[in-house]
């Protein structure tokens, strides 16, 4: 078979009508109106914790000697040491609050309020933060509005993490974003502070977890979410999934999807 541009390939697959399913939660996103019956919406797609998992004995003694800390994330984004040491960890103790930054390394004590960490899962760590500042990418995200009831400070980096960022803050789970670029420990701790005392932001803790009823694929989600619970409650039933539908094309939740969301403008 000849090669062809991706373009080719694109309008080959438009035309055979081909589905192409995304795994994000239309409780998040709502499906664009100008999106062609092919595009699905299936929920989030979660990882399968590890088998055998323990959380690291140092995060959990951390954890149990204070009130619940700001937890900083960046994902494949790595937290800079600099970062953390002029921005991050000045601006945690500004708001008042312990700090548990995931910096590439684990288990190191960087103060008596503050701890690095290495790779934890999201679905375990996010419930017990008093806030979650992080980058923004989709999976992040994702995993953040999971854990409902928990507030997220987006700090978006580069690509799709400014539209995901938004979302957050249309949604009403967090403030509006702060640009990696313009960020300051004075900026994060205003941020973070309004992040905790606003009580809109934490209405209610996170639901029990129960299977997903799929409705995205029977009929057409809401417009948007009323409320950051709600869009927690929804996204925290989705199941952990690992793998789509057999003959049908597995499209990532690492980006915005095609076309246009009606509420936010352009999408990718």
């Amino acid at each position: 078979m000849p090669p062809a541009s991706r373009r080719a390939a694109e309008r080959r697959r438009r035309d055979a009508g081909r589905p192409v399913h995304h795994g994000i939660s239309a409780a998040v996103l709502p499906r664009p109106r100008d999106w062609r019956p092919e595009l699905h919406l299936d929920e989030f797609w979660w990882p399968l914790r590890p088998r055998h998992w323990e959380p690291p004995p140092e995060l959990v003694e951390f954890l149990a000697a204070g009130p619940p800390p700001m937890v900083v994330g960046f994902g494949s984004v790595r937290t800079a040491p600099d970062v953390v040491d002029a921005v991050i960890a000045p601006a945690a103790r500004k708001a008042g609050l312990r700090l548990v930054v995931q910096a590439g390394s684990g288990g190191t004590r960087l103060g008596d309020d503050v701890l690095a960490i290495g790779d934890v899962p999201h679905d375990w760590l996010f419930p017990q933060a008093a806030v979650v500042v992080h980058h923004a990418g989709a999976g992040t995200t994702a995993a953040g509005l999971r854990a409902a009831g928990v507030p997220a400070v987006a700090v978006p980096v580069h690509s799709d993490q400014a539209f995901w960022a938004a979302r957050i803050a249309a949604l009403g789970a967090g403030p509006a974003a702060i640009p990696f670029t313009r960020l300051t420990s004075d900026r994060l701790a205003a941020a973070v502070s309004a992040a905790v005392e606003n009580h809109e932001y934490r209405a209610a803790g996170p639901r029990p977890r129960r299977p997903a009823r799929r409705r995205e694929q029977r009929r057409r989600a809401p417009h948007h979410a009323r409320t950051a619970v709600r869009v927690g409650d929804a996204v925290a039933r989705t199941p952990p999934t690992t793998t789509a539908t057999a003959g049908h094309r597995r499209v990532h939740a690492t980006g915005t999807p095609p076309n246009r969301c009606p509420d936010v403008g352009a999408g990718r």
